[in-house]
C-alpha cells in the first residue's frame, strides 16, 4: 500500500517554456514539487511493476479550490481539515469498489 502526497501528477506546463533560470525553478515551489512527484511517478511504476495487482495506491488530485490549501510545509488548520477530508472521500471511495 501506497500514500500519496497529492503531488504525484505536477508538471510544469509547457507555456512555462524550456529555459529556466534559478528563479524560474524557485518560483512556485517550482523545483521541489518537479523533485517529490518524478520521484513519486518512478516508485509509483517500479511497483505495479513488480507487484501487479498487490499494490494500491491512494493519491487524489484536489480540485483547485483545495489546491489553495494545501502545499509543502504549511501547518495550518484550514490544511488539515481539507487533508482530513481528502482522506475521508479517498477511503470512501476505494471501500465502495
Amino acid at each position: 500500500m501506497s500514500i500519496g502526497t497529492t503531488t504525484s501528477k505536477f508538471s510544469l506546463p509547457t507555456s512555462a517554456g524550456r529555459n529556466f533560470g534559478q528563479r524560474d525553478w524557485l518560483e512556485n515551489n517550482r523545483l521541489p514539487s518537479t523533485i517529490i512527484s518524478s520521484q513519486q511517478q518512478l516508485v509509483d511504476f517500479m511497483l505495479k511493476h513488480q507487484l501487479g495487482d498487490r499494490y494500491i495506491r491512494f493519491d487524489e488530485q484536489p480540485s483547485a479550490e483545495q489546491i489553495s490549501d494545501l502545499g509543502m510545509d504549511l501547518a495550518t488548520e484550514s490544511r488539515r481539515k481539507t487533508l482530513l477530508a481528502r482522506s475521508i472521500h479517498e477511503s470512501t471511495v476505494v471501500l465502495d469498489v
